[in-house]
Parts: structure tokens; sequence; C-alpha cells
């Protein structure tokens, strides 16, 4: 579940770069709401407002009174302030990247994990815009020198690479609002949900027993290197010397501490091409079985 690895998170904690948002305060953005019944002849209306400003009690009433009938959306990256126009012309800053799912795939399934795929990171936010569909967001620091164009392309080769939809990656992109409904026509209403993924602590792994390793004798020479990276990536110097101890315990192939720890510089982010944290080869999911365990 989506639980295990996230936590449920309002639309002010979404919203506000202050705790942990993807905003600042001034940042002008639009909220667009559209009928669910695109063919109808109705106008879509727009509030164009700094952020602080949307967040009121006054506009979250009228949003939550325009979403009867229409749905709700929010422009990912803020506007030139006083702007009434969304256009990429009119984008003046990225705060964050951005991925939108309209149907289930691999690295959809990684996300939700907490996990990340290929050389993308896990996201900081997930918002579920109905069954089995979500959009994913990564924080931009605020030093963040890229050019709007630049940060379209590194959206545009997340799509590519994770199979999120292409069409989504124009920076004057809307995206579903969290915290309201998604209405189309012909499906029941779909409240819209924020989610920001937990902080793994690392814990004291001392004197751990794990069931799991007692089959480390088995394990290829891949797979030993997975686990290493893992814990080394969670874990830095203190998760390298647990995995140094499980090694030992094969005394037909540990090659010593020097040459393992030789052996764990020189491998790959994963020797199967994956983060570290988990994939979906048999083999190599020892690892995501590892960090389970510690959590636990």
């Amino acid at each position: 579940m989506i639980t295990d690895y996230y936590e449920p998170a309002s639309l002010h904690q979404f919203f506000k770069r202050e705790v942990g948002g993807l905003f600042q305060p001034d940042d002008w953005l639009c909220i667009l709401a559209l009928h669910p019944v695109r063919h109808i002849k109705v106008k879509p209306f727009e509030i164009y407002a700094p952020r602080d400003e949307l967040l009121t009690i006054d506009k979250l009433i009228g949003l939550r009174q325009l979403n009867n009938n229409r749905s709700l959306y929010f422009s990912v990256c803020p506007l030139l302030p006083g702007t009434r126009k969304r256009c990429a012309g009119n984008v003046i800053i990225a705060r964050a990247l951005w991925a939108d799912f309209d149907s289930p795939a691999p690295a959809m399934d990684a996300f939700l994990r907490g996990r990340g795929w290929c050389d993308i990171p896990a996201p900081d936010f997930a918002v579920s815009t109905s069954q089995g569909r979500y959009q994913f967001y990564w924080q931009l620091p605020d030093d963040d020198k890229r050019s709007i164009d630049e940060i379209c392309a590194e959206v545009k080769r997340i799509a590519r690479i994770t199979g999120a939809d292409l069409q989504a990656t124009d920076a004057a992109r809307v995206l579903r609002l969290p915290g309201y409904k998604n209405r189309k026509k012909g499906r029941a209403a779909w409240e819209c949900k924020a989610y920001r993924r937990r902080e793994m602590k690392p814990i004291n792994l001392s004197n751990r027993p794990c069931p799991l390793f007692d089959d480390v004798k088995g394990w290829s020479r891949a797979a030993w290197l997975s686990v290493g990276v893992a814990l080394r990536k969670v874990h830095g110097e203190q998760g390298v010397k647990y995995w140094l101890q499980l090694s030992e315990r094969d005394e037909t192939k540990w090659p010593g501490e020097e040459a393992a720890r030789a052996a764990l510089l020189a491998a790959p982010p994963n020797p199967y091409n994956c983060d570290g944290l988990g994939c979906r080869r048999e083999e190599c999911g020892r690892c995501e079985n590892v960090l389970r365990f510690l959590y636990l």
C-alpha cells in the first residue's frame, strides 16, 4: 500500500515550501476548473492569485463550491505575477519535476514503494488521481539554475524512461489539485489525495539477526553486491560493516574485507541497473527484503 511508504499530506503541506511543500508564498499560480463533459460549451473557470491567497478560507470554500460540478487543476510551474494568461511564455520558474501516469507501469510501482527507477530518485510527493493512476513530484532546490526549457527537457526524459504521459510535460501544464474530487462523465467521483514520502531513518544494525540472510551462501556475486549497494546507500559505513558481517558467513567465497570493500566501491549504482533499493528481478529482490526487515 502507498501508506507503507508515504504519509497523507494536506493541501497546505503540498503547497507550502516552508513545511516541505512545492511553492513559495508569492508564487503566482493558476487554478483551472473544467466541466467533466468536455464537449459541453462551458467556459473554463480560472483563478489567478499568489499561493497564500489561494490558501485563504474564502478561496478554499470557493474552490469546494466549484468542485461540486467541475474538476480542479493547478499550474505546476509558477507564472508571471499579475498575469491572467496561462502559457509557456508566462512561466517564470519551476519548483518541481513531475510525472503523470495514466496507466500502471513498473516505474510507477517502484515510486509507490518509495523507490527510485534507473537514475531517477524516489519522488517527494504522490497524488492519487483516480483508481490506479498517480502523479509524482520531485522538489527542486531554490538554487536550481536550470532554465524552464531545461527543466521541461528533464520532465520529458523522466516520462520517456518511466512510461509516464509525454503530453503532460509542457511548462504551462496543469495537474489535478489534491484534496478535491476528480469528476468524469460515467465515473464515480474520486477524491485526489496527496501523500508525502516518509523519511526512512537509519537504525542501529549492530547484532541484529536476520533470517532472510540464512541463504547467503547461495547468493550470486551480483545479488551479493546488490545488497551491499542497498545497505551502503541507506546506512552509509554502518551498512557496509553489516554487509561485511553477512559476507563472512560464506567462507568459501569470502574474499576478505579489503577485497570486498574494493568490489563494493567498483560496483555500479546497482549490478542490475536499478537504484539499489529493490527492483523487479527475483534474484536481486533480496535488497528490498533486507531493507524491509531492517525498518520493520
